[in-house]
């Protein structure tokens, strides 16, 4: 809905009267590079490696360590009693839960934090855009991939300007 809006603004803005047309200036940008390109972009892919690495890496051991048990109790099963097998079993179904439950709560603070990232990251291009905007004397930019442009002239794609301002804008903030 809100790309069919968005569309729709830039048609009735595009094909209006000719004189209000011939003042418009109009850019276009890749927010998906912006976003993933950007330092503020990959400082905050560092943070979160360095905030949650360790963590998955303990998880990923858990999960391998598990896989190992598993095959442990396929080659030991003919040796071991009913009993001995149960109780194995139990054990093993135990630790799967464990880890899984694990697994989970681990997923929910990276998503939770990756969210918080987005909303840092929405703010600081948002915040460029505009100055970026006003700067040049733009009427409009639009996000190329979101607005559902098929074809736009290269020479109204502003992608690495804009991400140029983003980084000054995200260095300017760490200041």
């Amino acid at each position: 809905m809100r790309r069919v809006l968005i569309l729709a603004a830039a048609f009735v803005l595009a094909w209006t009267t000719g004189a209000v047309a011939a003042d418009m200036k109009i850019a276009i940008v890749n927010m998906q590079a912006i976003a993933s390109q950007s330092e503020a972009a990959q400082d905050a892919q560092k943070k979160m490696k360095a905030t949650f690495g360790a963590e998955r890496d303990q998880l990923e051991k858990q999960a391998n360590d598990l896989k190992k048990k598993a095959e442990d109790m396929k080659v030991q099963s003919a040796a071991l009693s009913a009993e001995a097998k149960e109780d194995k079993k139990v054990e093993f179904i135990r630790l799967k839960r464990d880890l899984e439950d694990k697994t989970r709560a681990f997923a929910r603070k990276v998503e939770s934090a990756e969210m918080r990232v987005r909303q840092e990251m929405a703010a600081i291009i948002l915040k460029a855009a505009k100055e970026y905007g006003e700067k040049k004397g733009y009427t409009l930019i639009l996000d190329g991939a979101a607005a559902g442009v098929v074809h736009a002239d290269k020479t109204i794609d502003v992608t690495k300007e804009l991400l140029d301002e983003v980084n000054r804008v995200y260095r300017a903030g760490k200041k």
